[in-house]
């Protein structure tokens, strides 16, 4: 009776210890999956400035090179250019009002305005 009771603790015991290794595993390559994955999600693109001040270093200096230094944008009066586009790719009619910095994210530029 007691070889028994003693077997049963046993292989009790080895189903535990089997179970505890599985879910230990388990537990690992979880950890490991979630630690890629927020890395993935925190790390912004050189060219991605998802808040005010880039990053969470609030550093607002580009990395980029070759950035321009100078800029306008094309100006007419009485139908007569008289300042034409240097240094700008692109421009866009804004409302009177701008509620926040610019975010720039996955090749989308989104400004809060009215």
């Amino acid at each position: 009776m007691w070889k028994v009771n003693l077997r049963m603790i046993v292989g009790e015991t080895r189903k535990w210890m089997a179970g505890a290794a599985i879910f230990r595993s388990r537990m690992i390559i979880a950890t490991v999956l979630l630690c890629i994955s927020s890395a993935s999600l925190y790390q912004a693109g050189a060219e991605d400035w998802p808040m005010l001040g880039r990053d969470g270093t609030r550093n607002g200096v580009s990395p980029e090179r070759g950035a321009p230094t100078v800029w306008s944008v094309e100006a007419h009066e009485d139908g007569r250019l008289i300042r034409e586009t240097r240094g700008v790719r692109w421009a866009a009619a804004l409302g009177a009002a701008t509620y926040s910095s610019p975010v720039v994210a996955s090749g989308l530029i989104w400004i809060g305005t009215n």
